[in-house]
């Protein structure tokens, strides 16, 4: 049996790689870059309470937030422009 990997905070870009490796228990690791793999020769490890990334959200959220952001800045500046265009149709009568 092998050493089990827990409670560890891995950045690179591999994650969590298994090649031919059994009966692990791999928990409570949070992964920032990318996630865990097992290939096809693993049996027997277990993977329990582990954060990996949701690159998918993470682009949607940035899209969101972003047209949000975009969007009441158009807002802003079209109110801003009625507003000057009606004071000087106010002055000019």
């Amino acid at each position: 049996m092998s050493d089990p990997t827990s409670g560890n905070v891995y950045g690179n870009d591999n994650g969590i790689t298994l090649w031919v490796s059994n009966y692990n228990n791999i928990s409570e690791n949070e992964l920032i870059d990318t996630c865990m793999y097992e290939d096809e020769f693993c049996s027997g490890n277990i993977f329990k309470d582990n954060i990996c990334p949701d690159d998918d959200f993470t682009l949607y959220l940035i899209i969101l937030i972003s047209s949000i952001s975009g969007g009441a800045v158009i807002g802003i500046v079209t109110i801003l422009l009625i507003r000057r265009k009606r004071k000087s149709r106010i002055q000019n009568s």
